[in-house]
């Protein structure tokens, strides 16, 4: 071997010994964020563009212009063939309905539940989230339910704060009691009077002691994930003041059904329906800043809190998970929250008019929306004095 073949092995070498950690390192990349749960989360999207527009924007072959004669393929080599990285078999199939979406996506709920306890501790914050969750004569097999949804959670760092109002319905009190006593992260007022549900939201807010509330109804439920997803997000955006998700409905039967796949922020939508809604997290000092739930908008004092909240916020500190961390309980009167169903549905429409107007008037109200939207206040407000 000359001295010329020798000094170029050697500068190859070199060369090999400085991309081999380069090289490491991009295929470690690139495995992380194949197991991330962003991109996993993503894979219907990958699905339908592969599907629907890749094949129309790929470039079309050149023939060859060799004879087949003439063609100097070889036999291939069995041993080069093992270094061949192995092609995906395509895209994954489309979902086929919401119950084909919801059983894909619970082995990556699985994953990511096994993973988040093992880096709990590593989390810069953990803060106390205050679940508040108003009662007022639901089955007790729905309310021992919910309660247990926020048992089951992931994250540990969590109150639950019940305020009972003056349930009549036989069973409801001893469950409470069983529960406050049985664990003291679970704290229990019981009304002495019947206020509706703002009264009695204000009631559980009382003993909320956290950096966060998060809303419950007292027939639905929490994914077992719901506050280690809101604190992931806290955690990445530390100014957070609004955190909401996706929901959908449950059955008496646990069938999951009619996703709401919600936008991120957007002030104008919340002027037309709730799209704050569950899972719907508030900064607690925020919340008290507004003065809590108003008494007189049952049927729609989750929308004119999340209106009045909003007009305090940045848009950067309302911040949307786009995934289903709620269910909503769909039964036979599950719409009764804390008052005769029928006389709450005759009374929303007027709370949803004053909630949306109040916002309109307000100074910040009319800053987060467009001009011609502000011709809505007079119409908003001359619907209520009606």
């Amino acid at each position: 071997m000359t001295e010329n073949s020798e000094e170029r092995i050697a500068e190859l070498e070199a060369e090999i010994a400085i991309e081999r950690p380069q090289r490491d390192e991009e295929r470690s990349r690139s495995e992380r964020l194949k197991h991330s749960l962003s991109w996993r989360l993503t894979l219907p999207i990958r699905a339908l563009w592969s599907l629907a527009i890749a094949p129309f924007s790929r470039p079309k072959p050149v023939p060859s212009t060799t004879a087949p004669e003439e063609s100097s393929e070889r036999a291939p080599d069995p041993e080069a063939a093992e270094n061949v990285p192995i092609e995906p078999q395509g895209p994954p199939l489309p979902y086929r309905d919401y119950a084909d979406f919801c059983q894909r996506m619970e082995p990556l709920i699985d994953s990511y539940c096994d993973s988040f306890p093992k880096r709990l501790n590593r989390l810069p914050s953990r803060p106390l989230i205050s679940v508040v969750l108003p009662v007022y004569n639901p089955d007790p097999k729905w309310l021992e339910l919910a309660i247990e949804s926020v048992v089951d959670q992931i994250y540990p760092d969590w109150e639950l704060c019940i305020a009972d109002d003056a349930s009549t319905r036989e069973g409801i009190e001893p469950l409470l009691r069983q529960y406050a006593a049985g664990n003291p992260k679970i704290k229990v007022v019981f009304r002495e009077s019947n206020g509706h549900i703002s009264a009695a939201s204000n009631s559980a807010l009382e003993l909320a002691s956290g950096d966060f509330i998060a809303l419950l109804d007292h027939d639905d439920l929490l994914s077992r994930h719901a506050l280690a997803r809101v604190v992931d997000r806290i955690n990445e955006t530390p100014d957070s003041v609004i955190i909401y998700s996706d929901e959908d409905k449950v059955d008496e039967s646990g069938r999951r059904s009619q996703p709401h796949f919600k936008s991120n922020w957007n002030p104008d939508l919340l002027l037309g329906q709730n799209c704050i809604s569950h899972l719907g997290v508030y900064r607690r000092s925020y919340v008290e800043r507004v003065g809590g739930f108003r008494r007189g908008y049952e049927g729609a004092q989750d929308w004119d809190l999340a209106l009045r909240v909003s007009e305090l916020c940045e848009p950067d500190q309302i911040q949307h998970i786009p995934e289903t961390l709620y269910h909503w309980r769909s039964i036979e009167g599950s719409t009764a929250r804390d008052i005769d169903e029928k006389d709450q549905v005759a009374r929303r429409p007027l709370a949803e008019y004053s909630a949306v107007g109040g916002h309109l008037g307000s100074e910040r109200g009319h800053r987060q929306v467009k001009g011609d939207e502000v011709g809505m206040r007079g119409r908003c407000e001359g619907d209520v004095r009606e």
